[in-house]
């Protein structure tokens, strides 16, 4: 059974992730990281009490403290508030569901799959091992278990067939997780949804705009065949089958709109991954500033939530740079920061 608020309202929800946020690793504590040249300097900065290990135990050590984070804060949720911040932390299941997919596509066994999974609460629990033995694709959706994601995966079984690739499907579930995310913010009380809705409303146009730039440039697809992966009914909608009409990366990422990408941002993405981490960095920086703004409100809550996804992605991109030699000038480069949000509003 859940456990309900321990006050009743936000006075000790507030506290605890206020005191989390100034554990967060950003600015010059993440630029100390990248700093670091072994992996085991990595595990005794991040982990003194542990004893060092590989880069992948390191990285499931990472996921696995930063989704009992977020559990943990669901539990201190007054009941009608929960919904929403339980969905975000389901986030996690659509990710091990991907991977789980990767894996039966490629015949890998439950024992080097399973390092890879994040570890959630029984609710989230997915069937790994008879998902990983199923004879055939159709039998391997009917074992997922929540229906939003094994109706979307059905639909869309056609494009993974016939283009013998996964992302068909894992964007499908993509879709279905974003779209009930809009739908659970739609539910919230009074000035709990509206303090939310700017939050979400990123979160689900930065899916769009990004599933709409892959499936256009990686696979050539006509709008037509991608309009069924998009998030319908976004309050502040995108016009995205205008950006679709241009050919090229730069002429389609000149027409975002600026409250999501600023000209001056979008003159320097040539490629969806800059893309990507440009639009991470507009999430991030409205992320802190409805954290600190939204007292008493569940924005700050939801706030929280990106901000620490934020720090776990880099954290794991500091790891790979350590583990491939990069040096430290590179792998900073590559994280993500509120301040490379320049002109976000």
């Amino acid at each position: 059974m859940r456990q309900i608020s321990i006050t009743g309202d936000f006075d000790f929800l507030q506290a605890k992730i206020h005191g989390l946020r100034s554990r967060v690793y950003e600015s010059a504590r993440l630029d100390d990281l990248c700093g670091l040249r072994t992996i085991a300097q990595l595990w005794h900065r991040l982990y003194p009490e542990s004893e060092a290990a590989d880069h992948h135990a390191l990285q499931r050590r990472l996921l696995a403290d930063h989704v009992d984070t977020l559990q943990t804060i669901c539990l201190h949720l007054p009941e009608r508030l929960a919904p929403l911040l339980a969905w975000m932390t389901r986030r996690y299941q659509v990710e091990n569901l991907k991977v789980l997919l990767r894996a039966w596509k490629s015949h890998t066994p439950y024992a080097r799959v399973e390092p890879f999974l994040a570890p959630l609460r029984a609710e989230f629990d997915l069937p790994a091992r008879a998902l990983l033995k199923a004879t055939s694709l159709a039998d391997f959706l009917l074992l997922i278990p929540l229906e939003e994601f094994r109706a979307a995966a059905q639909r869309h079984a056609a494009e993974q067939i016939e283009n013998d690739d996964t992302f068909f499907l894992e964007t499908a579930f993509d879709a279905a997780y974003y779209q009930r995310l809009l739908d659970e913010q739609r539910r919230l009380p009074g000035e709990h949804r509206r303090s939310t809705e700017r939050l979400i409303d990123f979160e689900v146009v930065t899916y769009n705009l990004l599933c709409l730039f892959r499936l256009k440039l990686n696979y050539g697809l006509p709008f037509d065949q991608v309009r069924p992966f998009l998030v319908s009914q976004v309050p502040h909608p995108v016009r995205l089958e205008r950006i679709y009409d241009f050919p090229h990366f730069a002429d389609m990422a000149a027409r975002i709109p600026s409250r999501f990408l600023p000209a001056e941002l979008a003159g320097k993405v040539s490629n969806v991954a800059d893309l990507e981490r440009a639009l991470w960095a507009q999430g991030l920086r409205l992320a802190n500033r409805q954290f600190y703004r939204a007292t008493g409100l569940l924005a700050g809550v939801v706030g929280f939530f990106i901000i620490k996804r934020v720090e776990l992605a880099n954290l794991i991109r500091v790891v790979e740079g350590v583990r491939y030699g990069l040096g430290p000038g590179a792998i900073r480069q590559g994280v993500v920061r509120v301040g490379e949000a320049v002109g976000a509003r």
